[in-house]
């Protein structure tokens, strides 16, 4: 993830730094990204919900919805 236009979120990649306890939807409000812009959710590879706890080190893939025809 990196800042975008106004510093708001865009596709890419960042480290960011979280307190410990943090969680997926911790990462979410940081980035500022909206909500509906996150279908997906992938901890270090593995389908994960915005509750789950994060760790140092984590990698977090934030995937948008995606259209096609």
């Amino acid at each position: 993830m990196s800042g975008g236009p106004g510093g708001r979120w865009s596709p890419g990649q960042a480290q960011v730094e979280l307190p410990e306890g943090a969680t997926v939807a911790d990462l979410i409000g940081r980035l500022d990204v909206d909500e509906h812009l996150v279908c997906l959710i992938a901890v270090n590879g593995r389908a994960a919900e915005r509750s789950a706890a994060l760790a140092d080190g984590d990698r977090v893939d934030l995937v948008p919805p995606v259209t096609g025809g």
